[in-house]
């Protein structure tokens, strides 16, 4: 079973309400749904990649801070505390 959810009302600012649309909606006796599944599953590959490479960014960037701190302990002798 596939659904839709239309919004079938706009906001009409000339008026400043919201209006009926009588637009006559038509749709093809067949539709094609590995069209947009295939599209779906690509979408969510990439955004998998890109959480995968934030998170693996964002572990550097941590390590780095803590090599950073270490650095000014050690060799600059600061008196910074690691966290």
């Amino acid at each position: 079973m596939l659904t839709f959810e239309l919004s079938r009302f706009q906001f009409n600012q000339m008026l400043g309400r919201p209006e009926k649309i009588h637009n006559k909606l038509e749709f093809p006796d067949t539709i094609y749904m590995d069209r947009s599944v295939e599209l779906g599953q690509l979408l969510i590959l990439f955004l998998s990649v890109l959480v995968k490479e934030f998170c693996y960014y964002s572990a550097l960037k941590h390590r780095s801070t803590i090599c950073n701190t270490k650095y000014k302990r050690c060799v600059l002798g600061c008196q910074v505390p690691v966290k």
